[in-house]
């Protein structure tokens, strides 16, 4: 195969699908075998619509001037009830041509190297930047069609299941923040001690059984 596609991450509504691709791997991807070739490809940030009868995340914006006069307002519906904060709406993926709605975010191709989802409509992707500890971590928004710088220096993150909060990990330190805005130095940090009981004997067995593996 000449292109390459990971770190696949569903949106919290249940309707798109994130995730990383380049073209630029070419023999890269065959690294067992003595005819791969090393390289350090770009990768390009997709969303793929998995309903067939959704609307594009990105529809055309109009031009026209807003009608300011009166005449063409309409009738304000009552908002719709909103499902309870526990229902979960069924994930419906229509294969058929599904290739069709997969979009590249407005976002430069670069080294990226993670992809989180975020709360609905929003994701995170982190990006690896040369000669820098950890990947610039950024935030993007469907609804205002940009991505926003989140943190830095973020070596591993976590977002747990309601979307509102998010670990991440810059070198020893630790922290827990809301995923609403960006952080401020020292925000969410937390004290982790942790100890590990190793059975060296157990651990010996276990490689000695998985090594035929490799």
């Amino acid at each position: 195969p000449l292109a390459d596609a990971f770190a696949p991450a569903w949106d919290r509504g249940g309707r798109h699908l994130y995730f990383l691709a380049s073209t630029e791997v070419a023999l890269g991807s065959g690294w067992a075998n003595t005819s791969s070739t090393s390289s350090n490809p770009a990768y390009g940030a997709y969303v793929a619509v998995l309903r067939k009868d959704d609307p594009s995340p990105f529809p055309p914006k109009s031009d026209e001037e807003p009608d300011t006069t009166g005449a063409g307002a309409k009738k304000v519906s009552p908002p719709a009830k909103k499902p309870a904060k526990d229902s979960v709406e069924a994930v419906r993926i229509d294969w058929e041509k599904i290739d069709r709605r997969i979009i590249a975010l407005p976002m430069p191709v670069r080294n990226y190297a993670a992809v989180e989802s975020g709360p609905k409509g929003s994701v995170f992707i982190g990006e690896a930047i040369p000669n820098s500890p950890g990947m610039l971590l950024h935030k993007f928004s469907l609804e205002d069609r940009k991505a926003s710088e989140f943190a830095r220096g973020v070596q591993r993150l976590s977002v747990s299941g309601d979307g509102e909060k998010i670990l991440l990990q810059s070198g020893s330190s630790w922290r827990v923040v809301s995923t609403a805005k960006p952080p401020v130095p020292g925000e969410g940090g937390l004290a982790i001690t942790l100890r590990m009981q190793l059975d060296r004997m157990v651990e010996w067995q276990q490689m000695f059984n998985e090594t035929w593996r490799y």
